[in-house]
């Protein structure tokens, strides 16, 4: 079993859930690709999505010039295995990476420019074991792993001054799940979690 699908939308500061709100006299694009399969428990995800926004601020032709321009981009890519190695047990993991980027330019005749850029790339492991063995009972466990390896931003103000910072951060956790049915229409779930974040400060 396979999907592919493109969606692309435009539009002219008409809010949508692709682009969001937008301000008058702006032009927005947005463009998303997703590829999606899966075989005898196997399942892989591929999606890139990309939005941008273009805003001139004037009300009148002959109004100083103020444009702004918003960009931002998202790419991610995800691999599953699902399986039942035993009677009453269940096996489900998953790697994923992916990146994103951000841009923001505000080109103002009265202030001069700005230039903002963000960027990041990230990759996570997540594992789950299930356990249904015990009557009105499924016992969960799970372990998940995130590294964000790039963290950067980037400005420069209107003055030419830039400023950049860089950093990495990283993520264990662990879970512990009991779902257990009540009745016919009622279920509980009683969970624990904790989380080790490992992430340096900005600078």
């Amino acid at each position: 079993e396979w999907l592919a699908s493109f969606t692309s939308h435009a539009d002219t500061a008409l809010p949508s859930p692709q682009i969001g709100d937008q301000f008058d006299h702006s032009i927005a694009h947005s463009q998303t690709v997703l590829l999606k399969a899966q075989w005898e428990g196997f399942s892989a995800l591929l999606l890139t999505a990309r939005r941008r926004v273009a805003t001139d601020y004037r009300d009148e032709p002959g109004d100083q010039a103020w444009y702004t321009t918003y960009l931002d981009r998202n790419e991610l890519l995800a691999l599953g295995h699902d399986s039942r190695p035993a009677a009453h047990w269940s096996l489900s993991l998953k790697a994923q990476t992916g990146r994103y980027g951000f841009r923001y330019g505000d080109d103002d005749t009265l202030w001069g420019r700005y230039r903002t850029a963000n960027d990041g790339q990230w990759w996570a492991l997540d594992s789950q074991a299930g356990y249904d063995g015990w009557a009105g009972h499924r016992l969960v466990l799970g372990a998940r792993l995130r590294h964000d390896p790039v963290q950067r931003f980037h400005s420069v103000d209107y003055a030419g001054d830039a400023y950049h910072f860089a950093a990495n951060r990283r993520n264990l956790g662990f879970s512990a799940d009991d779902e257990f049915t009540l009745n016919d229409q009622w279920a509980f779930t009683a969970c624990l979690r904790a989380d080790h974040p490992d992430q340096p400060p900005w600078p």
